[in-house]
């Protein structure tokens, strides 16, 4: 990830891991409510993804990008789902939020050192500028990763959605990212009376 191409509002996701949730609750809701559950709305859970961050209304950009390993170029729970030809280079308008610029970029075959994505938020912090950072990490593979990432002096607003417990760390907000999904995927409240 370039610094020089870095904007002030970045969703960083790690694509495996949101499609292996994402898969996760498709059964679990089939299962609950009795119907089957569509793929989820990639520029609608985007959105989700903003607002649970409390980004407001703004005419500006936000940079997302999608991290991937070589075997994982489909996101086959969401629309569009190929992140080399439906999502990468491609980008979408929201009224209140702005433009969204969506990119993918595949981790290495062969990987030294830290994971990619901890290597994409590392360079964020390092930046030291400002920004407002959304998470959507993989925080059992490289959890511990991150947290030295947090406890790091930085500039960045960083909020992580996780369907995990809060990480113990005073620099970064949590939110439950299962809501944001549940509506990406048309999964209303009154379902569950």
């Amino acid at each position: 990830m370039e610094k020089a191409i870095l904007k002030d509002r970045i969703i960083l996701i790690d694509a495996g891991h949101a499609d292996a949730v994402a898969a996760d609750l498709r059964a679990n809701f089939k299962r609950m409510i009795g119907r089957d559950i569509p793929a989820a709305d990639m520029a609608s859970w985007l959105v989700c993804c903003a607002l649970d961050a409390g980004w407001k209304s703004e005419d500006g950009q936000v940079q997302v990008v999608f991290v991937h390993s070589a075997k994982g170029k489909e996101m086959t729970n969401f629309l569009p789902s190929d992140l080399d030809t439906e999502v990468d280079g491609k980008a979408f308008r929201d009224d209140a939020l702005g433009e969204f610029l969506l990119s993918a970029v595949q981790e290495e075959g062969i990987n030294v050192g830290k994971p990619l994505f901890v290597q994409c938020f590392q360079a964020l912090v390092e930046d030291k500028k400002k920004r407002n950072v959304v998470l959507f990490p993989d925080l059992e593979r490289y959890g511990d990763l991150l947290d030295e990432q947090f406890a790091k002096e930085h500039e960045c607003k960083v909020t992580v959605l996780s369907m995990q417990p809060p990480r113990p760390a005073d620099s970064i907000s949590h939110v439950v990212a299962g809501f944001g999904l549940m509506h990406a995927m048309g999964i209303r409240p009154e379902e569950f009376d």
